[in-house]
């Protein structure tokens, strides 16, 4: 088939077309531009300058939180008075010690309870005397007056041994005694509402001059009647031992023994109301004149049928007799196993 020139040129115009559309004019690459700087991780340690000021900073809080405390501590120490710390007194044991022992010591803790109560009382006045307690003034009242009721209380719990112990012979010193608790009572009284006044501090303690003022007249006045009527106590106490040991050795036979057998049963009566009198720690008049009678009739029968073995057991029996009498009951406890044991064997029975 021929083509015709028009054919030909439109086939040409074509593969012209085509050969221009098979071709890409390159695209130019973007210039690559240089990555942003990593940051670097924050520093667990803070620069030499922040660390200063943070430092300072501390310093400064712990500088201010100590002035306050401070000032807390001195508003608190003029508020409240500081309390001190006794040393205790020892235990009492009335029965460990004989009854001159016991009241020589009721007479010479009362003297230093006495003797306490007054100071006591002079620091009181000496304070209040200007209308104004300080906050020292405030502490030094509050020792005084608790070591007073230290030492009252202490008096108090030996005058209570005491009467315990030999109540049920109402002596003179017996009545004697109780007046002087009766009024350490109220001695203490007096000082535990000094004491407790002046433990709140110098505000308070201004504000209750009175009440303080009050309570240091009373003390005083019975601090006085006590220092009379315990003078010479101990002398007292002794005077009427020696009484009552007189009268136990002034007691007579009653019941006489007839031959050896009931001398020796007689010494056994002895040793057995003194044990009995031993069995609740102390001896009462009933049991005193129990002991006192055993003891006369057996060194009666000792002088008749003692002779030479056995009549060296009068004076052991006496010795023991006197002690119960004087109220030296300790020493007469750890003498009578000794006595008992050189007796000769109880007649119809063991040996004890």
């Amino acid at each position: 088939m021929k083509l015709t020139s028009t054919s030909l040129l439109c086939v040409v115009f074509l593969a012209v077309l085509l050969a221009a559309c098979g071709k890409t004019t390159p695209v130019a690459s973007p210039t690559p531009q240089p990555a942003a700087p990593t940051p670097p991780p924050p520093s667990a340690t803070p620069t030499a300058d922040v660390q200063a000021t943070v430092n300072a900073a501390v310093g400064l809080t712990a500088t201010a939180s100590a002035a306050a405390q401070a000032t807390v501590n001195a508003a608190v120490k003029s508020t409240v008075v500081a309390m001190p710390t006794w040393t205790p007194q020892p235990t009492v044991q009335g029965n460990s010690m004989s009854e001159e022992e016991l009241a020589a010591l009721i007479e010479k803790s009362v003297n230093e309870a006495v003797n306490a109560t007054n100071q006591a009382n002079q620091q009181t006045t000496q304070a209040t005397a200007d209308g104004t307690i300080t906050a020292a003034e405030a502490q030094t009242i509050y020792v005084a007056a608790a070591n007073a009721d230290q030492l009252i209380a202490y008096s108090e719990e030996l005058i209570e041994a005491y009467l315990g112990l030999y109540a049920e012979y109402a002596t003179a010193t017996i009545q004697l005694l109780t007046a002087i608790e009766q009024d350490l009572s109220v001695m203490a009284t007096n000082m535990e509402q000094i004491a407790t006044i002046a433990s709140k501090g110098a505000q308070s303690a201004t504000a209750a001059i009175k009440e303080l003022n009050a309570a240091a007249q009373s003390a005083g006045t019975k601090a006085s009647q006590v220092k009379t009527s315990s003078q010479d106590y101990g002398k007292k106490v002794s005077k009427e031992v020696s009484d009552r040991e007189k009268a136990a050795m002034e007691v007579k036979p009653d019941k006489v023994p007839t031959d050896l057998q009931s001398t020796i049963a007689a010494l056994y009566t002895f040793t057995d109301a003194l044990k009995s009198g031993f069995t609740d720690g102390k001896i009462n008049p009933a049991e005193l004149n129990k002991i006192s009678q055993a003891s006369a009739n057996a060194r009666a029968g000792l002088s008749k049928f003692g002779g030479a073995q056995l009549g060296g057991l009068s004076g052991g029996m006496e010795a023991l007799t006197r002690q119960a009498a004087r109220g030296q009951w300790p020493q007469a406890k750890a003498e009578l196993p000794k006595f008992e044991k050189s007796l000769p064997a109880r007649p119809g029975g063991l040996r004890p």
